[in-house]
């Protein structure tokens, strides 16, 4: 039966946070129901409210950096009890049939996944109207359980919180375009760039942090980055020197030139950073031929490297904490404080790695 909860919602484009009362639908087979303790406030939440990106529909539960605890499961559930602890990011379903589903990579879902808060405007992403119910900004919700994430025992919830979504994001591309001894350039020194540092790290990666703010380098290099890069350095020296980049920035802060001149020949610059709509990409032919560099995009991350990255955290939980002061700088809100850490997110004026808001 449909279940009556709290949730903060999005009235329409731009409107600020409202506590108020929603109806979550139906309880399905594959599903499990959570009592949901926290939430990563993650940048997507600011695009999506402002409907920067054109998919947004309102009103609209935002939030897909939730932890949660299971307290009912569906009649085909066997994966999930009562009590489980778990994690729900930015999808919500996928058809399970496809090739890249049965392989555990969810996000490149051939017909389209479910996003958790997505509906019609976001075409096959949003198939069911999620834009009300979905997210996490809610007290309660109801998920396939393929996608509520068993956290490991250890891991605490605030550590988690931003791992399932900035986390993950960039954990993906480490594991697609990286090696040990991967010489890897990560661009823009925020929540998702400091999660790549130190996911790398634990891979035997080697990475340099790139930035347009200087302020940054020690934040950096106490995340484990071998060296930093300003873009108001003079880049010639830093010309042909990395494999790999990947760039978290949400916008467009440099040319594609800038990066790709990095790149070694044959290098990959990989964009996980989605900026406004209408922000295109731009660089000649002729250059990318010769040189035979790559750009590729990445979205999120599915089952397999979820699954694979906590694994890697329970194991080395000191390690990411250790010499960090971001990551342990974490700022727990509670919900009623959204508005404010949103605007504050969005003018930069957050103090730690990532808000974290907590019911």
């Amino acid at each position: 039966m449909s279940l009556e909860t709290e949730a903060y919602v999005c009235k329409a484009k731009g409107e600020p946070l409202k506590l108020e009362k929603i109806v979550l639908p139906p309880l399905e087979a594959n599903e499990v129901e959570c009592d949901m303790v926290c939430c990563g406030l993650c940048h997507t939440d600011c695009h999506m409210c402002t409907n920067d990106w054109g998919i947004s529909d309102f009103p609209m539960v935002p939030g897909h950096e939730g932890v949660g605890i299971v307290r009912a499961v569906g009649s085909a559930v066997s994966t999930h009890a009562v009590g489980d602890r778990v994690g729900i990011a930015w999808m919500r379903d996928s058809c399970q049939a496809c090739e890249a589903c049965l392989c555990g990579r969810e996000n490149i879902c051939q017909p389209g996944y479910q996003g958790t808060f997505l509906s019609k405007s976001a075409g096959v992403w949003g198939k069911k109207p999620y834009n009300l119910t979905g997210g996490c900004f809610s007290k309660v919700m109801r998920v396939a359980a393929r996608f509520a994430f068993k956290i490991p025992e250890g891991v605490p919830d605030d550590v988690a919180c931003p791992l399932l979504c900035g986390g993950g994001t960039v954990y993906e591309p480490l594991c697609d375009y990286c090696e040990p001894g991967t010489q890897l350039g990560v661009a823009g020194i925020g929540g998702l760039g400091t999660a790549a540092i130190k996911l790398a790290k634990l891979r035997g990666v080697t990475p340099t942090a790139i930035s347009s703010s200087p302020h940054k380098k020690q934040a950096a290099l106490a995340a484990g980055a071998k060296d930093f890069v300003c873009f108001d350095d003079d880049l010639a020296a830093w010309a042909g020197k990395f494999d790999v980049i990947i760039d978290t920035s949400p916008a467009n802060t440099q040319p594609a030139a800038t990066y790709l001149n990095l790149l070694k020949f044959g290098g990959t610059y990989c964009r996980v950073g989605i900026p406004a709509a209408g922000e295109g990409f731009k660089y000649d032919w002729i250059p990318l031929i010769f040189t035979q560099r790559k750009v590729v995009g990445s979205i999120v991350t599915g089952s397999k490297c979820m699954h694979s990255m906590f694994n890697l955290v329970k194991d080395n939980l000191d390690f990411l904490q250790a010499d960090n002061p971001d990551l342990q700088n974490i700022e727990k809100v509670p919900f009623s404080q959204a508005n404010a850490a949103m605007k504050n997110l969005v003018e930069r004026k957050n103090k730690g790695y990532r808000y974290v808001l907590v019911w």
